[in-house]
């Protein structure tokens, strides 16, 4: 039965409202216990403020000597721009995650509204984006629901725009070093959909190029001229988590969770590459997806895993449902059974959400959990308590370089910089900070806690300042001047 298109049209805006309702109140769910703020979301927001303020990626909060090259700092460079307009915050930087998670849910169901069983779909799309590893990945100020968005981008374009998609790969780079790896997989794309690229090459794209070249050429530039640097911190990002290629490879093809879909993608790739471009690319970009999680573990980056599954697992429900050679009751019954196998299975994996202790029970990396409003992870009374006793330690005339712990508590007292008080996260052999805070809370796994006796490396006095709750406390921890031995 054809639904009037007015009534069609309400429905999907209902429907996309009401995914957008949950997704937000599962982000606001999460606060500041899933995850905890963590020490990654000062490489990326204090690189930002400098560009936001100074036009420079230099930041007195990292290294007061030297840019920092963990990653390409693409990302800063947005969201710097972004922060030219907005406020800076922490809460503004997750802000942005959470768009981009949305922006990429909205985009992947554009590309999917011609499709025939394109309700579900949709459904699927939502229920993966509600699901924990989108929820935590738009709750983080990382990269990868920004890398997740340009995948996206490309997968959108690719049908009519194949050369922008090729552009927006290999601008991911400078966002994430996993962007060389989609970089990769867009010359793959390219090579199997050759006829379609040079039928669709417009002189415009050249346009795409040179923006590429630009962009290249002005990191290149700024890595020149700190070229020691450079080679030091990309060394040390590529090489810190050192494995055999074969367990790499084996955790591809032969984890139970992942490898199934992986394989899907690759064989829909291969059997797209000359029917259906632009699925194709979908496909390959899916597969990648998959493997990145894989070649490097880390906890962020399931998010890569459980986008790569939704991909995969929608491909393979548009082929069967065009299977014309199948009658429609088998093909109707075929994609029931692989929805609900699928579910099941991601269920049991922990990407797919169930109904139960939805978003309240979410849990994330071995210990981290939701933030209770009874008792919340930090309070403006807090704030407030925290800074009457530190900023006596310090004036305008004698900043002191305060690390906090966890290192993202720092976000929470930025307006009293100008009283002295500079957060700070030494990196890349910065000099120590003068103080510490040290929070203690019920959202930080014990794993993750700081080993005070490493602070400063020799001896220090430590002093509660604050507590709540019986479960938050706040402890100031100084290094003993030899003068006070």
């Amino acid at each position: 039965m054809k639904l009037n298109p007015t009534l069609s049209m309400a429905m999907i805006i209902a429907f996309i409202a009401t995914v957008l309702i949950v997704a937000c109140f599962a982000h606001y769910t999460a606060g500041f216990g899933l995850p905890i703020p963590w020490w990654d979301e000062g490489q990326f927001l204090w690189p930002a403020q400098s560009i936001a303020l100074n036009n420079t990626l230099l930041t007195e909060h990292l290294n007061p000597d030297r840019p920092i090259f963990l990653m390409l700092m693409g990302y800063s460079i947005v969201m710097g721009i972004i922060f030219k307009i907005l406020p800076f915050s922490l809460e503004v930087g997750r802000g942005l995650s959470l768009v981009w998670i949305i922006l990429s849910a909205l985009l992947l169901g554009f590309i999917a509204r011609k499709w025939s069983i394109r309700w579900l779909i949709w459904i699927l799309i939502s229920l993966f984006t509600i699901s924990r590893p989108f929820v935590v990945a738009s709750n983080i100020v990382r990269p990868e629901a920004f890398c997740w968005l340009m995948v996206v981008i490309a997968m959108a374009v690719a049908n009519v725009r194949p050369w922008l998609s090729l552009s927006v790969l290999f601008l991911m780079p400078l966002v994430h070093p996993n962007g060389v790896l989609f970089a990769a997989a867009g010359s793959v794309a390219a090579g199997l959909t050759w006829p379609h690229m040079k039928r669709l090459f417009h002189r415009s794209d050249c346009i795409w190029f040179f923006v590429v070249c630009v962009a290249w050429s002005i990191m290149a530039l700024h890595a020149f001229f700190h070229l020691n640097f450079f080679i030091t911190d990309i060394s040390f990002s590529l090489f810190a988590y050192p494995e055999p290629i074969f367990n790499k490879i084996q955790r591809i093809l032969l984890n139970p969770e992942q490898s199934p879909y992986f394989i899907v993608a690759v064989g829909l790739a291969w059997f797209w590459k000359t029917r259906s471009p632009n699925r194709c690319w979908m496909a390959v970009l899916s597969a990648t997806l998959l493997a990145v999680p894989a070649i490097r573990i880390q906890m962020w980056y399931t998010v890569f895993s459980a986008a790569g599954s939704l991909v995969s697992l929608a491909l393979l429900l548009l082929w069967v449902s065009e299977q014309t050679t199948i009658s429609t009751k088998i093909r109707g019954m075929t994609i029931a059974f692989l929805f609900l196998l699928a579910g099941w299975h991601l269920h049991r994996a922990g990407i797919m959400e169930g109904p139960r202790g939805y978003p309240h029970d979410m849990t994330w990396g071995w210990g981290m959990v939701t933030e209770k409003q009874d008792v919340p992870y930090i309070t403006d009374q807090d704030r407030l308590a925290v800074a009457e006793k530190l900023l006596p330690l310090m004036s305008s005339n004698t900043p002191k370089r305060v690390k906090f712990s966890p290192e993202g508590d720092a976000f929470f007292f930025i307006e009293y910089a100008q009283n002295g008080l500079v957060g700070y996260q030494p990196v890349g052999g910065a000099p120590p900070a003068d103080i510490v805070v040290f929070h203690d809370t019920r959202y930080i796994p014990n794993w993750a806690k700081n080993s005070t006796s490493n602070l400063f490396g020799g001896s220090f006095t430590s002093q509660q300042i604050h507590s709540r709750d019986t479960t938050e406390t706040w402890t100031l921890i100084r290094p003993i001047s030899t003068n006070e031995h």
